[in-house]
């Protein structure tokens, strides 16, 4: 479904160039339990992490920023030009923001593993399923292919993603 992104059961090690989890969650395509927009690949290349704890931790430093007070749509953008976004449902935006409290503000210099936000994972919630989110990285021109080992990530502890760069 999504055209750069590889899904593999363990990174290849040869790949040097990583990128941390920015939340703890369990990393997987998208499903047809995914929110429409996301699973039908029009969203962009991405992954959804389904959220297992309440940290948003900087998976690198970058400048972070939110598109809105609900927080919505975090971005990381580091000074390669290299771009993380993680968006959370669109239901999220319709508590108006209530559920997060911000560590850092809305556009600021970050350092890799600094809390960026917690999050009432109950709350935000929708019913009985669980709260995910789409991670995705804007297309850069030196990144080639995304591998993503599928499983339980940490945030900021495990590799999420290994990108193979264009020679």
């Amino acid at each position: 479904m999504f055209s750069r992104i590889q899904w593999v059961s363990a990174l290849d090690s040869s790949l040097s160039l990583r990128l941390k989890s920015p939340v703890h969650g369990h990393a997987g395509p998208c499903t047809a339990e995914t929110p429409s927009l996301f699973a039908s690949g029009l969203a962009g290349d991405g992954l959804w992490l389904e959220l297992r704890d309440n940290q948003i931790l900087a998976p690198f430093s970058a400048r972070f920023s939110r598109c809105n007070a609900t927080g919505q749509q975090l971005c990381w953008r580091h000074s390669s030009g290299l771009v993380m976004q993680l968006d959370f449902p669109h239901h999220t935006a319709q508590q108006l923001g209530q559920g997060f409290v911000w560590a850092v503000p809305e556009q600021t210099s970050v350092s890799a593993g600094q809390l960026i936000a917690q999050f009432d994972l109950g709350f935000l919630a929708q019913g009985n399923t669980p709260l995910g989110v789409m991670l995705k990285l804007h297309p850069h021109p030196k990144i080639n292919r995304i591998y993503c080992r599928a499983g339980y990530h940490r945030a900021f502890s495990d590799d999420l993603l290994a990108l193979e760069l264009s020679s």
